[in-house]
């Protein structure tokens, strides 16, 4: 690292360490706000200064690094788990074609009486650690590399690799990028978090890099990994006994990356657990600045909870009028902004990231459900099974919670005219449409289902005879492009496909999709294939896309030609219809609560008559929006609100009948249209009324049922009437319980009828 991107990087993390010290100086009151200010700074601050340490240290040389010596045989060990068939069918015939495979898995699969992969054995235990403990014992190769069912390996990479398993040299870290670049295929943040351990490793942290992490094999024949424990723990156990380990820059194995919004969200989210244990572990063992290092990247992984604490603080000036800080709202905020902005810049230039901001806070916005959820195995230091599914569109729940705990308590404060209110409004205000924006953009995916991904391929074709080029495949489907316009959906074809080293394959398919554009016609089929057929369709395919044995497939899938790329069928139309209506309600949702944090943030406030005083101006449903303004400036005949009790929050919304201004005072008196007798009451000059500006009649008769104490017991009774349902059948040992009453209810029928 050079001196120039050495200074980019300590100036932010010496910053950051001063903003945490003056945040700290300028507190004029300690409470909740001052206190989850300054752990979001110091959460960022220790982050940057792991980072600096890293670096400065980046150009140390690993154990065992150096020129590897001639190649070592490699069994490749997958674990078998909830991939999709066509994933996993695939991953195995690539293995098996790099070397010897064997598989682990928890329970007999039914993918390992295809035929195609004759030959590979299974390994079936109650857990996939001892599974692997089972099949290393049977290894007779040198080293082992564990994959997931969507990763294949490199051959000549992890032969040379190996290699290096020398002395007492007992693992090798390597990488595994995803090599499909759907929707959901990860981007620079992945990378970064990637190459930020590699460079830690330099410090002597240890940990286990998935699909990329090749071990000696007598080290797995010794010892188990252990259940629920991170496999880097079982690393750190080999290094307290005087292990090391060797670290390469390459690639040993390529994965596929979910393609669609159900399989992403649950494999992304047990892939964040599973560093983050890892991560939790590594900071309680090996030297210092290794712990330095892993507390670095565990408190980058769990990004999210220091977003949670700024937009909490921001609700909390906003419902307080205040910021406990003796310094300016908009200064304080707009320096903490370009000091975190300064931290992203120096950050990616010293891991060589590039700088596509936009494309890494969608990353962000997809892995940040799972930064949630990882903070128990931050806690635990273990990966716990999951009690409960992930949803397919989190984003969306994350958006509507979002919306409701930073709206109401915005909308629901005194009047005030602090600069901090303004300011808080202004950035919840950016935080909820940014939120929205990506979880539309995500729900919007749901109009078509994928279950596999796609490789962009461009080969000569035959469909029916018809001369015709291929667009992009995937292990079970195929789309091509062809003058011929006459393809029916549902309707079979014959399929020729002629590859670089001429190769022919032929198959038949069923058409699932047809466009027409420009003279054209892209044709969407699903290919129907034998166990043989699958195995050399995939291997003929990804030889096509660019993979070697050395080189990972990273293929760039175009906007050009992205609306042809179609190898799934359309969603059924009632799943449209509901998909359409739920993006309906969701856009009316965003932009009510949007219009009305946008008014909020104008000066205005909308406000629900609760009482007939008013009718026939006002009746009870009515939203009144009001304009806060001094006391002293309003006039006799306007609609204003007023607190009438001083001790009590509620507004009082009545007609301005007089206004006199005594010294400092201002004595006014109003009535309600339909009442019968004026109140009169004073204030000081400076004090803030709603001047009601306009109304929207009925608009909130609804919320006022919602906000009845009745209606709120039976909402909650409601929700833990589902929770207890979903329970019963999700939990197994609610299944079991629900079991069990079904026969005691059965018993006793049987009773009733005797």
């Amino acid at each position: 690292m050079n001196l120039r991107v050495r200074l980019l990087t300590a100036i932010p993390a010496a910053a950051s360490v001063s903003a945490v010290a003056a945040a700290a100086g300028w507190a004029q009151r300690w409470n909740v706000v001052t206190i989850t200010v300054l752990i979001a700074l110091a959460w960022a601050a220790t982050v940057s200064v792991a980072d600096t340490l890293v670096g400065w240290n980046a150009e140390r040389e690993s154990p065992g690094a150096g020129t590897p010596p001639a190649r070592a045989a490699v069994t490749y060990v997958v674990r078998l788990g909830e991939e999709g068939h066509e994933i996993a069918r695939t991953s195995l015939a690539l293995a098996a074609q790099a070397g010897p495979v064997v598989v682990v898995a928890t329970r007999h699969h039914e993918l390992m009486d295809d035929t195609g992969l004759a030959g590979i054995r299974e390994y079936v235990c109650p857990t996939m650690d001892q599974a692997l403990y089972d099949a290393a014992r049977a290894i007779t190769t040198d080293a082992v590399l564990v994959l997931a069912a969507s990763a294949f390996p490199l051959r000549d990479a992890c032969e040379e690799a190996a290699a290096m398993l020398t002395a007492n040299v007992g693992w090798v870290t390597a990488t595994a990028p995803a090599f499909n670049n759907d929707r959901y295929a990860p981007g620079e943040r992945e990378l970064l978090s990637a190459r930020s351990r590699s460079a830690a490793r330099r410090l002597g942290l240890v940990t286990w890099e998935p699909d990329a992490t090749i071990i000696r094999t007598d080290l797995l024949q010794q010892r188990a990994v252990g259940s629920h424990r991170p496999d880097g723990a079982w690393l750190r156990d080999r290094a307290a006994a005087g292990w090391v380990g060797a670290a390469v820059r390459e690639a040993v194995a390529v994965r596929a990356a979910p393609a669609d919004a159900p399989m992403f969200w649950p494999a992304q989210t047990n892939r964040q657990r599973g560093a983050v244990a890892d991560l939790a572990d590594a900071t309680t063992t090996g030297p210092l600045p290794a712990r330095v290092a892993a507390v670095g990247a565990l408190l980058r992984e769990l990004y999210a909870w220091p977003i949670a604490l700024w937009l909490l603080a921001i609700v909390l000036i906003g419902r307080s009028g205040t910021l406990p800080f003796s310094v300016s709202p908009v200064l304080f905020f707009t320096a903490t902004g370009a000091l975190a902005g300064a931290r992203w810049l120096s950050s990616r230039l010293q891991y060589g990231v590039g700088l596509h901001p936009a494309d890494e806070a969608r990353a962000a916005a997809y892995d940040w459900p799972g930064s949630l959820v990882a903070v128990r195995s931050a806690l635990t230091r273990r990966v716990q099974p999951i009690r409960f599914s992930i949803p397919d569109q989190p984003l969306l729940w994350a958006a509507l919670v979002l919306t409701l705990v930073t709206t109401l308590p915005l909308l629901d404060r005194r009047a005030s005219s602090a600069g901090a209110v303004g300011v808080a409004v202004g950035l919840a205000l950016a935080a909820l449409t940014v939120s929205w924006m990506f979880a539309l953009r995500a729900f919007g995916t749901r109009g078509w289902d994928r279950a596999t991904y796609r490789l962009p391929v461009d080969l000569p074709a035959a469909i029916d005879g018809q001369t015709a080029r291929t667009i992009d495949a995937s292990p079970g489907g195929l789309s091509l492009l062809t003058t011929r316009a006459d393809f029916a959906k549902g309707s079979k074809a014959t399929v020729r496909v002629s590859f670089a080293d001429d190769t022919v394959s032929s198959f038949r398919a069923r058409v699932t999709d047809v466009r027409h554009a420009a003279g054209r016609t892209a044709v969407g089929l699903a290919l129907e294939l034998d166990a043989g057929e699958r195995v050399a369709w995939a291997r003929n395919l990804f030889a096509a896309a660019g993979a070697t044995n050395r080189a990972p497939i990273l293929p760039i899938v175009t906007d050009v030609l992205h609306p042809l790329t179609f190898d799934r069928e359309r969603t059924p139309l009632h799943r449209r219809f509901s998909i359409t209506l739920q993006r309906v309600i969701v856009v009316a949702v965003s932009v009510v609560v949007g219009g009305a944090l946008l008014l909020s943030l104008l000066g205005y406030r909308p406000m629900i008559e609760r009482s007939g005083s008013m009718v026939p101006t006002l009746r009870v449903g009515d939203v009144v929006m009001a304009e806060w303004v001094r006391v002293d400036t309003i006039h006799p005949g306007e609609i204003i609100s007023f607190t009438g009790n001083p001790d009590l929050p509620d507004l009082v919304t009545h007609r301005v009948r007089s206004v006199r201004v005594v010294g400092d005072a201002v004595r006014v008196t109003t009535k309600g249209d339909a009442n019968t007798e004026p109140e009169q009451w004073s204030a000081p000059r400076g004090t803030l009324v709603g001047h009601v500006v306009w109304k929207i009649p009925l608009a909130g008769r609804a919320l006022i049922v919602l906000g009845e104490s009745r209606t709120r017991w039976l909402l909650v009774g409601a929700t833990a009437t589902i929770l207890l349902v979903a329970a019963l059948i999700r939990w197994p040992n609610g299944r079991r319980l629900a079991r069990r009453l079904r026969r005691h209810r059965g018993s006793l029928a049987q009773v009733h009828d005797v």
